[in-house]
């Protein structure tokens, strides 16, 4: 039969997988290279391989994709497998149409060596199928008989179609679902390129070799495990040393032949199977064994339920390309008296970013890693496949250690980066910078030591003020080693100052005058300093500073008195040069205690690395605060003998003006941030860079495109990082365009630097690690803070020096091949924002401390600009919050802010109640304390009303809805502490019943007996004649159009409801006395009344209540008959009806007890909302903060959350919180912005009239809060905008902006009344809504 004849059976899901990610392109291709020796019969071999041939099916079959089939069928063809001689090509070969998908090439090297090539599409054959035919094909060529009838791929194939559709996979199923509910995300490698610098996929392979096994057998042995669990323990081990987290999430591709019935079966069966691997840092391989060991057991059981269709999550995919595992053990076997050993396998088959294969042939191990060229770099994956080799004999060697404590880098390796990158010494004088300053006077007296604002002081009288200020110190008692405050503004006298400090031995604190008060007082405290350097001007800034006060400019006479020699005062090395307070995640700063010695070393370093062979007496801007440690490495250069230009703040911090300054005053060497730089290069007036001075960056990351910028077009620019804690600067590098990526470069001289994992260990190059900081330039450590300088200041035991210290810095880097350093991130929750050290930990503990706060996370994000903005995250505690159970709260005139249904609803509420004070008239009045009854509770408006106006009252609250009780209780949680809401209505016999609710009209909503929209639609256009019989022709046209606007605004829910006896709660609660009874339940009122039983009626003291009594209606007469039934109960009674409301059945009735004892609340026992559970604002939570810290600390967003997301472990999952515009955005996910003016125009007017920042186009009018009144006032301002006219009626069928200008580019707008007549209704309108709303709840939003 010809295979055109054939139809051909459907693929397997395994051949549909590698289908859909390689398709016919012929790449996915497996290949084993076999050495044969001893004598070789090709005509034996020949024979074997057409017997094989007829004996699998799948060697002979082909794939055919037919018209308007995505994917192919497979149909077995009386094809040849032929056995070609000669070296087999490196890449595959088209086979003639004839020949089969096997092909077979041979060739002798000499009568008893011989290489064998045996290649198939891994459509058809997966490498562990493949050893299984070289043993059938050895099998065969030894005359040994194979079986009867092996199991054909085709039959396989179609069992597993059954299979999958059946129910027998249940238990398999619900494995592989869970594993893909929960999968996390790939592992990714630390030097994997980012997506947009990476290369087209071009596939590499590296290979290496373990050779004698026998320790690593032994080993598994030990645990009881495979080799291959042993291998894949090491794999999955590494990723997690490599990226420093978990969990380990890789590909694992295993033989898909579990069943004993597939046991030697031909084909593809193997599968990529997700591996999930948690390894927690006590780990030690016996953990990490059995958990592979579990998760092998597990995954094999179930593979062959496993279906890439059904899981399209567990598959890898070429977006994600995991890393992935396989391990094949081929041994070698002998057939004929020839040794069949494999000498390489091949095989790229499913996608993977890289996949390291191990190949066991019983005496050696073959790695093979293949890599994606596009994402990585070959130099990496050579480190990572000896890091994998390394790893191996260290799990050999330490089988009991902790999996982190164990060594990555061979002895080679740990040298270089130990040792070798770390050769930095140098020489340096000795002595301190003041007295380098002193000395650079006495050699170059005249010569200009300092410039600001046009006054400039030489050596010599900046050196004499320095010492008579240190004279002056001295004599006022201050001694070496005290801490001295400096609070100047930036002038030359603030260095002079600084020098001074210096001179008289003390170390001298910098104090930002912008501070808050709090926080410098904190500083002076915390440093114990007596004495603070200022001015005049800025001594008020100290207020709550007992200590003196030296006053530079009010105290010049005094000083001027001194003596201007220099002082002699050795110091050590070893003292405190200055305190500087950064950030800290107590919640307070903390003071960095920095020695002379440090400030030394930086001296010599910068000379050796930036000013060597720039000449002497250089311009040096001094661009940072003095209250920033990047001043120093500025201020140490007047000592070196240049000129200190000091750059005041009007000046640096204006781009324009320092591009101006730099003009008029040219400098040699200025410091600033990337971001100022970025401001001064795109201010309109700003200089290029072709003009600037050689530019020392730092404080924040330079971006790959002003890097590259600065290296084609400035004159010189070095990239400078180091923590305050280590002196300023730690490295340095000139930026190139040799750099292949910005780095922050070397150590400076005497200067350490490690990366070390969690355990301590150097990490391999190209791996993150975090960077641990030794040599001259480390601090002493926090001021006052031996826990925390314990904590940071660390032994240093890569250093000979005894006793050297190294300082944890918390940054996470990597190197590259050169030997630079990488920034790559925090290991903690410290960040740089605009070059200010931040921990955001103290902001967190500052938002915290604000008593409506519950919790609080602040981030760093990145903005569209590229700009780091400070995001805080804040919970409110529950009554506090602008959302409460998920729903916004509604602000209110009062400062409430609270749960509704709906807006219109609420507002007339609040006026009716709050406003109009309605039910407290005529007699009848909020009692100072005792009992209130609100039957009829609706969103619990009244509730609220008497509990902020009579606070020392016991509220009941009934209301049977649910939507509305929800939302009553709510409401009563927040304002009502006193109140206890009922989730059950009143009547006067205990039952349930059928309640209608209006979500629209709630105040409309009623048992269903009673309900009827008719009725309401009714009073509406009862209130409209009545209005036009009163005079108002106006009503007419709203009457004409009530039907049309009134339609489908009583559409009805259907809720069952309790109801009780009001006596029975009464007797449950113990309530013998109520005040003030009220009473609004939709006609039901006398039923609520009948449900008193007589005992409790002397107890009640006043009643008001909405009555219904419509002649020729079930109520007719209600009001007369509940009139007498609360006069002969005790009451004086009164009911009211507005005229314009005659011929409704709206009456308001309110009963009272002459003489009785209720005592009515006085105005000044009511509570202010505002006090009670105000919703916490932005504006407040800044103005919190703004007393605490400084400025460059605040927030730029703070966004407001239910909760805070969480990680598994019960930590915040900061990576989970929102961007700022995307919560900002899901509050108005609808919105849509005008596209035309036309759109514009209404959209404002929308905008305007509802009182909206602004309106989407497709957001309703209505939908967004609009009525029938503001509807008019949008009706009157589109008459003024709009060339086209509009009828009320048009407005009112088309409520968005995109159908209103849709229908007005129709031309659609039919003959209608003038505008004029509209306009005058409208307005008429206004006034007849106000009244009617005053006095009826049949009132609607028309």
């Amino acid at each position: 039969m010809s295979i055109d004849e054939i139809e051909g059976y459907p693929l397997s899901a395994e051949q549909r997988r590698l289908w859909a990610t390689g398709g016919p392109s012929g790449t996915q291709r497996v290949r084993a290279e076999l050495r044969l020796t001893g004598p070789l019969r090709v005509e034996a071999l020949e024979r074997a391989l057409a017997d094989t041939g007829q004996r699998y099916e799948v060697l002979r079959t082909r794939l055919s994709r037919l018209a308007g089939m995505s994917t192919p069928l497979q149909a077995v063809a009386e094809l040849s497998v032929g056995l070609h001689r000669g070296v087999a090509p490196p890449e595959p070969v088209a086979q003639a149409p004839e020949e089969g998908p096997l092909r077979c090439t041979v060739h002798s090297e000499d009568a008893q060596h011989h290489r064998l090539w045996l290649e198939l599409p891994a459509l058809c054959m997966d490498p562990f199928a493949l050893r299984d035919l070289t043993t059938a094909l050895g099998r065969a060529y030894a005359g040994e008989p194979g079986p009867d009838e092996p199991l054909q791929y085709i039959d396989y194939a179609d069992w597993q179609r059954e299979f999958l559709a059946g129910e027998d996979k249940a238990e398999s199923a619900a494995y592989w679902r869970q594993l893909a509910e929960s999968l996390p995300a790939p592992t990714t490698l630390p030097y994997e390129r980012k997506e947009g610098a990476r290369a087209p996929t071009s596939f590499q392979v590296l290979e290496a070799e373990v050779a004698g096994t026998g320790p690593l057998r032994a080993l598994a042995g030990r645990f009881s495990v495979e080799l291959d669990t042993l291998t894949h323990a090491a794999f999955q081990g590494l990723l997690w040393r490599l990226t420093g987290r978990g969990p380990v999430v890789s590909t694992l591709r295993v033989d898909g032949r579990a069943y004993e019935q597939l046991e030697g079966a031909l084909g593809t069966f193997a599968r990529s199977l997700p591996v999930v691997t948690t390894i927690p840092s006590d780990y030690r391989l016996a953990d990490l064994l059995e958990r592979l060991r579990q998760t092998h057991v597990a995954h094999r059981k179930h593979a062959i339920a496993f279906d890439a269709d059904a899981y399209p999550s567990l598959v890898p995919s070429a977006a994600q390309a995991p890393c992935a595992f396989r391990f094949v053990s081929w041994p070698d076997e002998e057939h004929a008296g020839t040794r069949f050993h494999l000498e390489q396998l091949e095989a790229h088959e499913d996608v993977a970013g890289l996949m390291l294969a191990v190949t066991d042939d019983g005496r050696r191990l073959a790695l093979r890693l293949e890599y994606d060229a596009g994402r990585f770099e070959e130099a990496d994956m050579r480190r990572l496949l000896q890091t994998y080799r390394v790893l191996l004999d260290e799990l050999v060697a330490h089988p009991e250690a902790r999996l982190g404590t164990l060594r990555l880098l061979d002895a080679e390796e740990e040298r270089r980066v130990v040792h070798a990158w770390n050769a930095t010494a140098l020489s340096v004088e000795g002595g301190c910078v003041h007295e380098h300053f002193a000395a650079v006077a006495a050699s170059q007296p005249d010569a200009i030591a300092l410039v600001c604002e046009g006054v400039r002081l030489t050596f010599r009288e900046a050196n004499q003020r320095a010492n008579q200020l240190a004279a002056h110190l001295r004599a006022i008692g201050v001694a070496t080693g005290d801490a001295v405050g400096l609070c100047m503004p930036r002038s030359v006298d603030a260095i002079v100052a600084l020098l001074g400090i210096l001179k008289a031995g003390a170390a001298y604190v910098p104090l930002d005058a912008e501070l808050p008060a709090k926080r410098l007082v904190f500083i002076l405290e915390n440093t114990r300093a007596s004495v603070a350097v200022t001015t005049a001007e800025l001594e008020g800034r100290l207020e709550g500073f007992t200590g003196t006060r030296v006053r530079l400019d009010a105290d010049a006479a005094n000083l001027a008195s001194r003596s201007d020699a220099d002082p002699s005062l050795p110091l050590d090395p070893e003292h405190v040069a200055y305190v500087l307070y950064t950030s800290g995640s107590s919640g307070q700063p903390k003071g960095v205690m920095v020695r002379h010695r440090g400030l030394t070393n930086l001296g010599a370093a910068l000379e050796q690395a930036v000013y060597r062979g720039r000449g002497p007496r250089l311009a040096v801007g001094l661009n940072a605060s003095l209250a920033f440690d990047a001043s120093v490495k500025q201020l140490i250069q007047v000592c070196q003998g240049h000129t200190l230009h000091v750059l005041t703040d009007r000046i640096r911090l204006d781009g324009k003006a320092l591009a101006a300054s730099l003009r008029e005053h040219p400098l040699d060497v200025l410091d600033l941030t990337p971001t100022q730089l970025r401001l001064l290069l795109e201010n309109e007036d700003g200089a290029s860079l072709a003009q600037l001075p050689v530019l020392l960056l730092g404080g924040e990351a330079i971006t790959p495109d002003l890097w590259k910028r600065l290296a084609l077009e400035g004159r010189g620019a070095f990239n400078l990082y180091g923590p305050t804690e280590c002196t300023v600067d730690t490295t340095a590098v000139a930026v190139t365009a040799q750099a292949p990526e910005p780095t922050i470069g070397g150590p400076l001289a005497n200067v350490r630097v490690y990366l070390l994992d969690a355990d301590g260990r150097p990490v391999p190059v190209g791996v993150p690690g975090e960077l641990f900081i030794g040599g001259d330039g480390v601090a002493r450590g926090y001021h006052g803070r031996p826990d925390l300088t314990a904590e940071r200041f660390v032994p240093d035991p890569f250093s000979g020096v005894p006793g050297a210290r190294m300082y944890r810095s918390g940054d996470v880097m990597r190197f590259n091949a050169q030997g630079q350093l990488v920034f790559m991130g925090r290991a903690d929750f410290q960040v740089k924002v605009r070059g200010f050290r931040i921990e955001l930990e103290e902001i967190e503990q500052a938002l915290g401390s604000h008593a409506s706060v519950k919790h609080a996370a602040v981030v760093a994000r990145t903005d569209a600009q590229g700009e780091q903005q400070l995001v805080a995250y804040v919970v409110p505690k529950r009554r506090h919050g602008t959302r409460l159970d998920s729903r916004a709260r509604y602000p209110l005139p009062n400062g409430m802010a609270v749960l509704h249904q709906n807006k219109n609803e609420t507002d007339y509420l609040y006026r009716e109640l709050f406003h109009e004070r309605l039910y407290i008239r005529h007699g009848v009045q909020l009692p100072a304390r005792g009992v209130i009854l609100d039957v009829g509770a609706n969103i619990g408006m009244f509730s609220l009303f008497a509990s902020l106006n009579a606070p020392e009252c016991q509220v009941y609250a009934f209301e049977p809805l649910a939507p509305l009780y929800e939302t009553a209780a709510a409401n009563c949680e927040l304002y009502g502490p006193r109140v206890k809401v009922f989730p059950v209505g009143l009547s006067n016999h205990e039952h349930s019943a059928t309640f209608t609710y209006y979500s629209r009209y709630t105040m409309m909503s009623g048992q269903s007996e009673y309900a009827n929209a008719v009725d309401e639609v009714s009073v509406i256009k009862t209130f409209l004649r009545n209005q036009r019989t009163a005079g108002d022709s106006a009503a007419d046209t709203l009457l004409t159009n009530a039907d049309e606007l009134l339609e489908g605004r009583f559409a009805e829910e259907r809720h069952t409801a309790r109801l009780r006896r009001l006596s029975d709660v009464m007797r449950e609660e113990g309530i013998r006395h109520v005040d003030l009874l009220k009473v609004d339940v939709q006609r039901a009122e006398l039923d609520v009344l009948e449900g008193i039983d007589a005992e409790h009626w002397p107890g009640i003291q006043q009643v008001v209540m909405e009555v219904h009594d419509a002649r020729g209606h079930a109520s007719e007469g209600r009001a007369q008959r509940i009139t007498g039934l609360l006069e002969s109960k005790g009451f004086r009674v009164r009911v009211d009806q507005d005229p314009l409301l005659e011929g409704t059945d709206r009456h308001n009735l309110y009963a009272w007890r002459e003489g009785g004892p209720v005592v009515a609340a006085p105005a000044s026992a009511a509570l202010d909302a505002r006090t009670v559970a105000t919703p916490l604002t932005d504006d407040a939570v800044r103005t919190h903060l703004r007393q605490v810290l400084p400025e460059f600390m605040l927030p730029r967003h703070v966004v407001f959350l239910d909760a805070l997301p969480l990680t598994l472990t019960g930590k915040v999952d900061r990576k989970a919180l929102p961007a700022p515009e995307a919560v900002a955005s899901s509050a108005r996910a609808a919105y849509v912005e005008p596209r035309n003016e036309l759109e514009r125009r209404i959209a404002a007017v929308f905008a305007d009239v509802l009182k909206l920042e602004k309106v989407g186009i497709h957001d309703a009018f209505f939908d967004l809060g609009g009525h029938s009144l503001l509807l008019v006032q949008a009706h009157n301002r589109l008459g003024k905008v709009l060339e086209t006219p509009l009828s009320m009626l048009d407005l009112f069928r088309h409520p968005t902006v995109a159908s209103l200008v849709a229908f007005l580019e129709a031309g659609k707008a039919p003959a209608r009344e003038t505008t004029e007549d509209v306009d005058e209704a409208a307005r008429r309108r206004v006034e007849a809504m106000k009244r009617q709303k005053d006095r009826s709840k049949g009132r609607g939003d028309t």
